[in-house]
C-alpha cells in the first residue's frame, strides 16, 4: 500500500458522511451509508478493489413476534391485530455471512448480519443483502476512519459517559479539523489535540485545536 493511501486513510472522517439511526434504549448510533463506502473505495482505490462471501450464507430462524406499524397518532410503532382483535405474529429470524475486502494488497473479513420479519421471498432476499452490505463495512472499517472505525472510538471524558465521536462536540471538532488540515495544519498536530479530549472532553480540545490555528 502506498504512502499515498495510508495517508488518506488516517485523514480524519468527514462529520457529513456521518448517518444517524436509533439503536437499543432509543440511543442514537453513528454510521456509513454502504454506497457511501463503496464510493470512498473507488476513490481512495481507484475501483481496483473487490469483495466476495467466504463461506455459507448462514440462516437462523427465531421466535415469531408481535407484527408492528408505526402510528403517526401515537408516535410510535403499535401492534396489528386480527379480526377478533388478538395481535398478528409474524416469522423473524436473521442471516449472517461472511465478506472478504481485497484493496492495495491487504485483505479484511468480517462478518455481516441482518434480522427481517414476515415469511416472503422478498423478506429473505433483503435480509441477505443487508448482511452481506454489514459485512462489507466491517470488513473495510479495519482500514481505518476513512470507513468508519473511528465511529466506534469512545469519547471517556470526565462525565463518564461513553459517548461514540458521533457526538455533537465530537463532529464539531472534527469538522474544523478538517478545515484546519486543508489550511496546513498537520495530522499529526491534529491527533495530539484529539488525545487531549479523552482527559479534557471534546469542547475545551476544540478550543485548543482553535488556539493552534489561531
Amino acid at each position: 500500500m502506498n504512502e499515498n493511501i495510508l495517508e488518506r486513510l488516517q485523514q480524519p472522517l468527514d462529520p457529513a458522511r456521518v448517518r444517524q439511526r436509533k439503536g437499543p434504549g432509543g440511543r442514537s448510533l453513528a454510521y456509513l451509508e454502504g454506497h457511501d463506502v463503496i464510493s470512498t473505495a473507488n476513490d481512495l482505490f481507484g475501483f481496483e478493489w473487490s469483495s466476495q462471501l467466504v463461506g455459507a450464507v448462514e440462516h437462523v430462524a427465531t421466535a415469531p413476534r408481535h407484527k408492528t406499524v408505526w402510528s403517526k397518532r401515537e408516535r410510535r410503532r403499535v401492534p396489528v391485530k386480527d379480526e377478533k382483535g388478538s395481535p398478528l405474529l409474524v416469522p423473524t429470524g436473521m442471516y449472517h455471512v461472511t465478506v472478504a475486502v481485497s484493496a492495495a494488497g491487504v485483505t479484511k473479513s468480517d462478518v455481516g448480519r441482518c434480522s427481517y420479519q414476515g415469511d416472503t421471498p422478498e423478506a429473505h432476499e433483503m435480509a441477505v443483502a443487508g448482511a452481506v452490505t454489514d459485512a462489507m463495512k466491517r470488513a473495510f472499517r479495519q482500514f481505518g476512519s476513512q470507513f468508519g472505525n473511528s465511529l466506534y472510538d469512545r469519547d471517556t471524558s470526565p462525565n463518564g459517559k461513553g459517548r461514540p465521536r458521533g457526538n455533537p462536540a465530537a463532529a464539531a471538532f472534527w469538522k474544523e479539523a478538517n478545515a484546519a488540515i486543508k489550511d496546513g495544519l498537520s495530522h499529526l498536530e491534529v491527533k495530539a489535540v484529539a488525545r487531549t479530549a479523552e482527559d479534557v472532553g471534546w469542547e475545551k480540545a476544540l478550543t485548543a485545536l482553535r488556539q493552534r490555528v489561531g
